[in-house]
C-alpha cells in the first residue's frame, strides 16, 4: 500500500525528500501517541483475540494503549518509496505490514 502527498511543481529532488521525512516523523509521533496521523482521534481497541496472544503478554502491552508498536518493525518499514514528478510516495516496503495500514491512514 502506497500513498502520495501533492508538492509543489517547483520542489527539487531533495525538497521532496525532505517533505516525506517529515510526513514519515509526524506519522510516527502521532502513531507512537496512539493517534491517527490524518484525524488525530485515538486508535480504536485492540481485539480480544489479540490481547489475549502470547505476543501481546509477552510485549507487556496495555489494552487500552493501542500505538501499533509491538516490535516497532512496522514503524521502520514505513518508508518513501517513489519521489518524482510533484510528490512524493510513502509506503511499506514489507507487503506483510499493509493490513495494519488501514488504520494508520487511509490508502489509496
Amino acid at each position: 500500500m502506497k500513498k502520495k502527498f501533492q508538492t509543489p511543481n517547483d520542489f527539487s529532488v531533495n525538497d521532496r525528500i525532505r517533505v516525506g521525512e517529515l510526513i514519515i516523523d509526524h506519522i510516527r509521533r502521532q502513531t507512537n501517541r496512539g493517534r491517527n496521523p490524518e484525524t488525530n482521534e485515538s486508535f480504536g481497541s485492540y481485539s480480544d483475540g489479540y490481547t489475549e496472544s502470547k505476543k501481546f503478554k509477552s510485549a507487556g502491552k496495555s489494552k487500552n494503549k493501542v500505538n501499533l508498536r509491538l516490535s516497532g518493525e512496522m514503524m521502520q518499514n514505513l518508508q518513501i518509496v517513489n519521489n518524482e514528478g510533484n510528490g512524493v510516495t510513502l509506503g511499506f516496503l514489507d507487503e506483510r505490514r499493509v493490513r495494519k495500514t488501514n488504520t494508520l491512514f487511509s490508502l489509496t
